[in-house]
């Protein structure tokens, strides 16, 4: 997601120089080695150590962290010491309702955090927030996130991960919560299966519970308009799910620490470092993913549902998928509104209380991301 965010910038964050930390030297050589542009410049620093990256951060405006999101806070903290505003791409609810705590630190040093600026959670928190002004009052809100590839490769690849390969994991392992009946509770993990009918071309997709961080935003946003319930599935494709549901089933997600010749290792760790080893496509993707904000509710005093989406699709020119264009190209779009002084405020928010809409979705068209939204009947 880095790589997708970096391009963007290039592409489009005229007249700022954009810098790429990391805590691998050959890495950060190789990247620029392929950007090959004046502005875009590297710097070494581990977003494990708060004080270390705090000094790779001096002299920046704004932070984008596409790092493992357990280390959001530590990356939180290196942007107070470092006086430069913050965005990340999610944290899975709990890590979520950790990082907004940070609101007062961060409102006292005038600096701005906006959590969750991807796709989901970023652009579906945006959908679901305008659907809502088409309300009244709300009562439930459902986020869907369904794609389908046409690339023509055949399967020569045996698994295709879509962003971190241990996010995906604990996505299948760990309990989502879910918003019911004005309240936060835990459901098992891969429940709530349901075959939901995606817009054409994808069509109907199997979409399961996960643990997602909109779920720990939308029902505090919308509080004052009386939501009641809250959740957030995802379709994979049935060949994934299989694969990764067992995995996380056969334990292959675990955190707990096994001993191995004399060597403690999670089966996190050890199923990350194997699954990364997979061959990677050779064909560019040929996709579309829709991220879909449905939202129930009244206005005056009829029952009335807003379906709200975006349409990503893959990119030829740089090879990405789908998820990749509509995960990185957001945060950028919002970096530099903060950037250019466009969000001023201090504070940490969730995308939906701090982003302006119709300049961040114009900034999605011109991109090629399409927005729509429809009124019906509920």
């Amino acid at each position: 997601m880095g790589r997708v965010i970096v391009r963007d910038l290039m592409e489009t964050a005229h007249g700022h120089e954009i810098i790429v930390i990391g805590r691998d030297k050959k890495r950060i050589a190789n990247a620029l080695k392929s950007y090959r542009k004046k502005n875009v410049l590297g710097r070494l620093g581990d977003a494990s150590h708060s004080k270390a990256l705090a000094r790779a951060l001096k002299g920046c405006k704004v932070c984008i962290n596409a790092a493992q999101y357990e280390l959001n806070v530590n990356v939180m903290r290196a942007c107070i010491k470092a006086k430069c505003h913050y965005l990340d791409l999610g944290g899975l609810f709990h890590m979520t309702r950790r990082q907004l705590k940070l609101h007062g630190t961060f409102k006292r040093a005038g600096l701005l955090g906006i959590l969750g600026m991807g796709a989901a959670p970023g652009i579906t928190n945006m959908l679901a927030w305008e659907a809502s002004k088409k309300l009244d009052t709300v009562e439930r809100v459902h986020i869907r996130v369904g794609g389908r590839d046409f690339t023509k490769a055949g399967n020569e690849v045996p698994l295709v991960f879509a962003y971190s390969i241990q996010t995906l994991l604990e996505e299948h392992s760990k309990k989502p919560m879910v918003f019911e009946r004005g309240k936060f509770k835990e459901v098992l993990p891969r429940t709530g299966m349901e075959s939901y009918a995606f817009p054409a071309p994808i069509g109907r997709l199997k979409a399961l519970h996960t643990l997602h961080s909109e779920v720990a935003t939308l029902p505090v946003s919308l509080k004052k308009k009386g939501i009641r319930a809250c959740n957030f599935k995802i379709a994979f494709s049935e060949d994934f799910e299989q694969k990764v549901g067992a995995l996380a089933e056969l334990g292959f997600a675990s955190l707990e620490p096994i001993k191995t010749r004399g060597i403690y290792i999670t089966p996190m760790e050890f199923s990350v470092k194997v699954l990364s080893r997979l061959p990677k496509p050779k064909t560019c993707p040929v996709d579309v993913e829709v991220l879909r904000a449905e939202v129930i509710g009244k206005r005056k005093k009829k029952q009335v549902r807003v379906l709200a989406d975006a349409w990503a699709h893959s990119s030829p020119k740089w090879c990405f998928y789908a998820g990749d264009v509509d995960t990185g190209y957001p945060i950028s779009i919002a970096a530099q509104m903060v950037a250019d002084d466009l969000i001023c405020a201090a504070g940490v928010f969730p995308p939906e209380l701090i982003v302006p809409a119709k300049p961040f979705f114009r900034e999605l068209k011109e991109r090629g991301i399409r927005v729509s939204m429809r009124v019906g009947r509920a």
